[in-house]
């Protein structure tokens, strides 16, 4: 996976005991709007015991507090 060693990717994991519950992608790149880069969400997963559980959401909160810093 050449996404893992990809500087401009970032991957957020969500899992409980050992077990993973679900992933959210970032990519990184410079904006033409704003000064400095931004964040592209590309994928988010949940696997399906997971869901309807707050995993998806808790994941996206934590990635848009991590771009606000």
């Amino acid at each position: 996976m050449r996404l893992l060693g990809d500087l401009n990717a970032e991957f957020i994991l969500a899992e409980a005991n050992g077990t993973a519950l679900g992933y959210v992608q970032l990519r990184y790149h410079e904006s033409a709007w704003v000064s400095g880069r931004e964040a592209e969400l590309e994928d988010v997963f949940v696997v399906d015991t997971a869901r309807r559980h707050g995993v998806g959401q808790r994941m996206l909160e934590f990635a848009a507090s991590r771009r606000r810093t």
